[in-house]
């Protein structure tokens, strides 16, 4: 497919123009420091694969219980795609109800309809457009400044990806716990949330000038539970998709050049150090016409 070489194209570029074999340790966790000592546990959801009802049912369930389980703008949480989505909202002042609410109108949306209508007609119908439909979601919802309310209390995990490798393996858990704006925290959002080649229309997209994908291919409750304490970590999955599974939801048809093999089992704790124009490379949607 024509497109699938231009991201391979994309992808050689980034390598070519990338910094061999140096890494960089992860940024220090502010959150955990300022807040550690909180005897409250943490709170920790993985991926959702559209399973929102799922989250919106648990986020609920610890916003009334008494006491609260997740008090909105205090409680320490770490999310990865669907998950940080839900948690997110909630800090937001979002119920489990207006979370369930928020996930319906971005399928049910005039946009959402005419391209569900187009697959109808053998077109590629949400695929290469969930976060199109996000964007128009997110634009509606997050208030002007949610970086006061969630740095500190919210951690997201986001994959990014060797610059050096024409591979999506191997990518590195990037955990992202402070904001500058509204504009950083959406940017945040769509990363963790980015399946290559199914949530937009290309193997990757870019967060903070770096290649990256869907937190979960290399984060799991360990990386989002503070310090990696799981036993003071409250978690929930609906969907669970681990680093040995990281490549399972990669369309090998669609996404040829971007999959990896089946054989990850290590998780990546330090990030790549990509080289400085590895972010000039700009993504591009493809003209339907030739995706096929």
């Amino acid at each position: 497919m024509r497109w699938a070489r231009v991201a391979l194209f994309m992808l050689a570029c980034a390598a070519l123009l990338g910094c061999a074999g140096a890494r960089r340790p992860l940024q220090d966790d502010v959150s955990i420091q300022t807040h550690s000592h909180r005897k409250k546990p943490a709170v920790a959801y993985q991926g959702s694969a559209f399973l929102m009802g799922y989250y919106a049912g648990v986020t609920q369930a610890l916003l009334e219980a008494k006491p609260a389980v997740l008090v909105p703008g205090r409680t320490i949480t770490g999310g990865l795609s669907g998950g940080a989505w839900s948690l997110i909202s909630a800090h937001l002042g979002y119920s489990g109800e207006q979370l369930l609410k928020m996930w319906a109108d971005l399928f049910t949306s005039q946009k959402a309809k005419d391209l569900l209508q187009s697959a109808a007609a053998g077109g590629p119908g949400l695929v290469g457009h969930i976060n199109t439909l996000a964007v128009r979601e997110l634009a509606g919802k997050l208030p002007d400044n949610p970086q006061h309310t969630l740095n500190g209390c919210m951690r997201v995990a986001i994959s990014q990806l060797d610059s050096t490798q024409l591979y999506t393996n191997n990518s590195a858990s990037w955990i992202v716990d402070r904001w500058q704006d509204r504009a950083d925290v959406q940017a945040t959002l769509l990363a963790t949330n980015y399946i290559s080649c199914y949530s937009g229309p290309t193997v990757y997209t870019y967060f903070r000038n770096q290649p990256v994908i869907d937190g979960g291919y290399s984060s799991g409750f360990k990386q989002l539970c503070p310090g990696g304490r799981l036993r003071d970590c409250i978690k929930a999955a609906s969907y669970y998709v681990g680093s040995e599974k990281a490549n399972i939801t990669c369309d090998t048809t669609r996404c040829s050049s971007g999959c990896g093999s089946h054989d990850r089992t290590n998780i990546i704790t330090t990030l790549y150090q990509n080289g400085p124009y590895v972010d000039r490379w700009k993504l591009f949607e493809v003209p339907e016409s030739e995706t096929e």
